[in-house]
């Protein structure tokens, strides 16, 4: 892994191909189905082939508004993936307790027809350590009394791969409750653990997070960089997006321009803000992307792509796209795919995807085409979440020195004991936050209903399985919105 990063030092030997052959997102869905249409010509898979996107129909019946996710092998043989609303395997089935992502009053109006439409709300993240398993990190949202929409709560849910079969085992865990932006996702300095960093609506308050492979733990809050107003920037969420190396660390809100800190893998500080003042009110747009050398920045606004230069001393900005909507196009979220290029979409719905091709080796010149993609049903918004799986680890440092402490775990698993077990189980509830009813579950492998209890909130809870057959169970606890699934065997 550690060549992967430092392609970045020798720019001018390497291929396009040899960059970002990661195939790990090169698989991605759009398009939803009306209420009561069965039309599968409605969905459509894009797939990044040999540098080249592709667009063919889809098998799939599931709906994508706006929020999607996947995740591909290292051969680009798709896993899994989202709508926001479930997880399905390749297969296009939901995998076991897949459903019922980003519980709340928006999933129940929203994923019956359409998918989730929280743009860029979702990113797969593979276990430390457990190559068969998945964080999904995902964004939830929330009305106000205005009815306006808030981004948050910030949720883990993990999928447990290890048997062959997938399964979600906590499903919607609160990372952080809050007025939030996006959030956005790089490899930690040792190339095996992630950081996760969501900022605070209208605020220059940054809440960082790092996944091990043992559990998910807030790291830090840090209050650093420009507050942007909420009178001046409440047009829209912006971005938050890391650069190719992890080098930098972008968040942009169409409104109030875009600010960048240097980033430490290692350590997680960011540190000299760079803010950069729009010049005029913009509406819609919010988009940002690096080219692959990380010597240039693009964001969006509705009509217009900007450019900043990072290898210039000092940094500026210039308008490198005028007047998309002259085209009848617009500009949205911007997406690196693993061929390199950045992929644009519509600001709300359209039948193509904008293309920038941004210069590999510096001295070239960036090129644009708008609706480079024809697309066979409307794309709503939807892009894949931008992130680089192959960032290998910081030559040279001591990252790996840089233990964490496990004071602030904000997500653990259900303990059950013994396992194997023979007549009975317990359940240790005091490794969990819980409060309010409990409900126990059990499931045979292929969903299969077996068991279903309220039971009180007390210590090491003992569940009766003399009248289950022996075999391999799902032990589910549901507490409010959040569940905790286990794998049990019982055998005797």
């Amino acid at each position: 892994m550690s060549k992967v990063l430092f392609f970045f030092i020798f720019l001018t030997s390497l291929s396009k191909s040899d960059l970002y052959a990661q195939y790990k997102t090169d698989t991605w869905f759009c398009g939803y189905l009306e209420p009561g249409n069965t039309d599968r010509d409605s969905i459509y898979k894009l797939q990044i082939i040999s540098g080249k996107p592709i667009v063919t129909y889809s098998t799939t019946l599931h709906s994508f508004e706006s929020t999607f996710a996947s995740i591909s092998d290292s051969s680009g043989h798709l896993l899994l993936y989202t709508n926001g609303c479930m997880v399905a395997d390749s297969n296009n089935q939901i995998i076991v307790n897949g459903d019922g992502l980003n519980a709340g009053p928006m999933a129940s109006e929203l994923c019956g027809n359409y998918g989730y439409i929280s743009e860029m709300g979702a990113v797969f993240i593979p276990v430390p350590d457990h190559p068969n398993d998945f964080w999904l990190i995902h964004m939830a949202l929330e009305r106000d009394t205005l009815l306006k929409v808030k981004y948050g709560p910030l949720y883990a849910s993990y999928i447990d791969g290890s048997n062959g079969k997938y399964s979600v085992t906590i499903k919607n865990q609160v990372l952080l409750k809050a007025n939030l932006e996006r959030f956005a996702v790089v490899k930690h300095g040792n190339g095996r653990d992630w950081w996760i960093i969501v900022p605070k609506y209208s605020t220059n308050e940054y809440h960082k997070f790092l996944i091990t492979s043992k559990e998910i733990e807030e790291k830090d809050i840090q209050n650093t960089g420009p507050i942007f107003d909420f009178k001046y920037c409440a047009n829209g969420r912006g971005a938050n997006a890391f650069s190719n190396s992890g080098k930098y660390y972008a968040r942009y809100n169409v409104s109030c321009g875009p600010v960048i800190f240097n980033f430490d893998r290692c350590t997680g500080n960011l540190v000299d803000p760079l803010y950069f003042t729009p010049t005029t009110k913009q509406f819609g747009g919010g988009g940002i992307a690096f080219n692959p050398g990380d010597t240039k920045m693009y964001y969006s606004t509705q009509n217009n792509i900007y450019k900043i230069d990072l290898a210039a001393i000092p940094p500026s900005s210039n308008e490198i796209v005028k007047g998309a909507s002259t085209y009848s196009s617009t500009l949205g979220d911007m997406f690196t795919g693993p061929d390199s290029n950045i992929y644009i979409r519509a600001q709300s719905s359209s039948f193509n995807i904008h293309v920038l091709h941004p210069d590999f080796i510096t001295s070239k010149e960036d090129s644009f085409k708008i609706k480079a993609i024809n697309l066979p049903a409307r794309n709503t918004r939807t892009l894949p979440f931008t992130i680089n799986y192959a960032l290998g680890p910081v030559k040279n440092s001591d990252c790996d020195s840089l233990l964490t402490s496990t004071s602030l775990i904000k997500v653990k698993s259900l303990v059950v004991y013994p396992n194997p077990a023979e007549h009975s189980i317990k359940i240790d509830v005091n490794a969990l936050y819980l409060t309010g009813e409990l409900y126990i579950s059990l499931y045979r492998l292929n969903g299969e209903l077996v068991f279903h209890k309220k039971i009180e909130n007390t210590d090491n809870q003992a569940i009766d399985l003399n009248e289950l057959s022996p075999g391999y169970y799902l032990i589910k606890l549901i507490n409010n919105s959040v569940s905790y699934t286990a794998k049990i065997i019982v055998q005797r």
